[in-house]
């Protein structure tokens, strides 16, 4: 419960930074990173469908083109975090490592997110895709250090034991 409530803060407050300055935020850029770390904190099917209904009401709210972000962001994690399993269900044996550090996950998932964002909204309106590269500029300089950062504090809290499933 308290991952839930932690996550939705952190989730309020990037939807309140990214409504308060719309001229340097855009839509989504601090708010995806926090949603894909919600997905990997957890280690959960309650972390996935959180992010994911959290993804999907931001595009209620702003909806900008078709929503693939929240299926497709919350399939690559699950993919992610079944591979990361510690024991397999039918043979008792350990899968393989996943060939993806764990520390690149939330950033390569921010990535993707920001793609699905771009190609969605460029998908209802072709005077969108003139301008692609400084909004694609603009996503990458907000998202991918909030993400970096995120990762970092996921590997520290891991190394601390606050992440379930994370044994130093």
């Amino acid at each position: 419960m308290k991952q839930v409530l932690a996550v939705c803060a952190f989730a309020w407050g990037g939807i309140a930074a990214e409504l308060s300055r719309p001229d340097l935020f855009p839509a989504g850029a601090v708010l995806l990173p926090i949603a894909v770390t919600g997905m990997l904190w957890t280690r959960s099917g309650k972390g996935l469908f959180l992010a994911g209904l959290i993804l999907l009401t931001d595009w209620i709210v702003r909806p900008a083109g078709p929503p693939l972000a929240p299926p497709f962001l919350t399939l690559a994690a699950a993919i992610l975090l079944e591979r990361q399993s510690a024991r397999s269900r039918w043979g008792g044996h350990s899968p393989a490592r996943t060939w993806i550090p764990e520390w690149t996950w939330p950033v390569a998932l921010t990535i993707m997110g920001i793609l699905l964002n771009l190609i969605s909204s460029s998908l209802t309106s072709p005077q969108v895709t003139e301008s692609l590269m400084p909004v694609l500029g603009r996503y990458a300089l907000i998202s991918i250090p909030v993400s970096f950062a995120l990762a970092g504090l996921m590997g520290l809290a891991g190394e601390f034991g606050l992440r379930r499933g994370t044994a130093p």
